[in-house]
């Protein structure tokens, strides 16, 4: 079967071979198991129940019919894929479609997207830690990124624009031009962080996740805020509890790659030095800046320590002493209607790092089969 599958790779029907896990539900489903859905603008809509009932929707969207390749034998189903150039034909309307869908969910996925990885980025933090104007922020900045230097382009799925699903975006090299991953972004709300019995309701997203932001809010710190209805410590300390009692049962065998977060940096601008490098944006150098990387780790680590206390600290270093982390402060200029000069600042950082070291997992993941 194995070199059935190599003859048939780099061509269409080698997705029907493949196994994947749909970016946004985890399910794990063949290709050939896809579901398909009509686009044809002259077929009649119908409900789909399918979103509706796993997204938890008021009532069903109207969208085209969704319908599977036909065939009681692989062969069969083989055959009329190739016979419809990887598509399938809507059997109303008789129009072949080539949109894809997760069976599970029905959410919509590119017709390549079995050819590349797929990253999964946990975003936690506290209620109001600045997980949302983060992420905003960020895709804002990683839409035109290459235009300044970057080796990538960071693009995101027309077919996801629903207010259901997470967005997928498609990573390529401004190199080759090729695509080279996809890339999903999952927020945990910040509830969950208050106990290891809420955490464990999204069990099959830390056990999936490539890599880790993790927010910290400064109004949470006794030497800044000191607002206690939301302590960024206690949301830390029960995330890597959890993340240890994983490993204990054996469901990961070592932390993700973990980016600490300082949000809103420019409330605490005030009270940093005026050598400190924060106050200044990244300069692309076409990838993270390795140097420059550890100096912002090494600064923001200190200003944790005087701000926050020993506790919050010695949580993270305890925790991650045999696993990547580094710390990160960022200014976000989302819901802000009149933006300082230093805002936004260091926004993509986070993610250049997370995005080297999870290559780097990948790497060694192909060094050890």
């Amino acid at each position: 079967m194995k070199w059935f599958k190599n003859f048939f790779f780099g061509k269409s029907i080698g997705a029907f071979l493949h196994k994947v896990s749909c970016p946004v539900c985890l399910s794990k489903f063949y290709m050939r198991d896809a579901s398909y859905r009509c686009l044809n603008k002259a077929c009649k809509k119908v409900p789909d129940t399918v979103i509706e009932e796993v997204f938890s929707l008021k009532m069903p969207p109207i969208l085209g019919r969704t319908f599977s390749i036909p065939g009681k034998y692989m062969w069969q189903r083989i055959y009329k894929q190739w016979k419809n150039g990887g598509g399938c034909q809507c059997p109303a309307c008789k129009k072949i479609s080539h949109q894809h869908l997760c069976p599970s969910c029905h959410t919509a996925l590119p017709a390549d997207f079995w050819q590349y990885p797929t990253y999964l980025i946990l975003l936690l933090g506290s209620e109001k830690s600045g997980k949302s104007a983060y992420l905003a922020s960020l895709l804002k900045r990683l839409k035109n990124i290459a235009a300044d230097g970057y080796s990538f382009t960071f693009d995101a799925e027309h077919i996801y624009s629903s207010p259901w699903q997470q967005p997928l975006f498609r990573y390529k090299s401004t190199r080759t031009g090729k695509t080279e991953a996809f890339f999903t972004f999952f927020e945990v709300s910040g509830e969950s962080l208050e106990t290891r019995e809420k955490l464990h309701e999204y069990e099959d997203y830390f056990v999936r996740a490539d890599g880790l932001f993790v927010f910290l809010d400064p109004a949470t710190f006794p030497g800044v805020g000191g607002v206690k209805n939301r302590l960024s410590e206690k949301s830390v300390e029960t995330l890597t509890k959890y993340l240890e009692q994983m490993k204990i049962r054996k469901k990961r065998k070592r932390f993700p790659p973990s980016a600490f977060i300082v949000t809103k940096l420019d409330l605490i601008m005030n009270l940093l030095p005026t050598s400190t490098v924060l106050r200044y944006d990244t300069q692309p150098k076409g990838i993270y800046d390795e140097g420059e990387g550890y100096q912002v780790s090494r600064e923001v680590r200190g200003y944790l320590g005087t701000w926050s206390g020993p506790g919050l600290l010695q949580t993270i270093i305890c925790s991650y002493f045999r696993d990547p982390y580094r710390f990160f402060a960022t200014s976000s200029d989302e819901g802000k209607k009149e933006v300082q000069n230093y805002a936004p600042l260091r926004v993509e950082e986070a993610f250049l790092w997370l995005l080297q070291e999870m290559h780097r997992d990948k790497d060694d993941e192909k060094k050890t089969v």
